[in-house]
């Protein structure tokens, strides 16, 4: 940053999420359609073959499609629509919402770092007090595990999804 006033702001990238959006609905749907097969006749040429390949995961199977990928639709449904920055990077310090509502004070984070796992890129933040900088959500409990993994408190995603400058 060559100033103290400017300020990065990351948004959703509206079309990648409305494709996640869709493709967690057709999951979804997919699930129920199984479901639904699965209570119709049992000897119908529909599901035969799918009865005598996947007789073990047949019974539950259609049901973690539905649960998994309609509370992704809901999540990526909720996305589409919000137009927020998602990821802020200030004078003040970095505000990431899946994190926290609030934002990281400079003064709290010790170390950033950028490190690549697979093919995913992530910016890593090490933080001086984890109780000062508590984190909301899912990622509170995954934070111990980042910290293992990539040395970071907190590690934001640098996915096609969210880079819309």
């Amino acid at each position: 940053m060559q100033s103290d006033q400017e300020t990065l702001e990351v948004r959703f990238r509206r079309s990648h999420t409305v494709l996640l959006y869709l493709g967690s609905v057709a999951l979804a749907a997919l699930g129920y359609w199984l479901r639904v097969v699965e209570a119709g006749d049992p000897a119908s040429d529909q599901t035969a073959f799918l009865r005598q390949t996947y007789d073990w995961a047949f019974p539950w199977f259609p049901w973690v499609c539905m649960i998994f990928f309609g509370f992704c639709a809901l999540k990526f449904g909720r996305a589409v629509f919000d137009r927020r920055p998602q990821l802020v990077i200030g004078p003040h310090g970095i505000l990431w919402r899946k994190w926290s509502a609030t934002e990281i004070p400079w003064s709290e984070v010790t170390d950033i770092d950028f490190k690549r796992i697979v093919l995913s890129d992530f910016i890593c933040i090490l933080v001086r007090d984890r109780k000062r900088v508590p984190g909301a959500g899912l990622e509170k409990f995954v934070a111990p595990i980042n910290r293992l993994m990539q040395n970071g408190d907190i590690s934001i995603p640098l996915t096609l999804s969210l880079i819309h400058i």
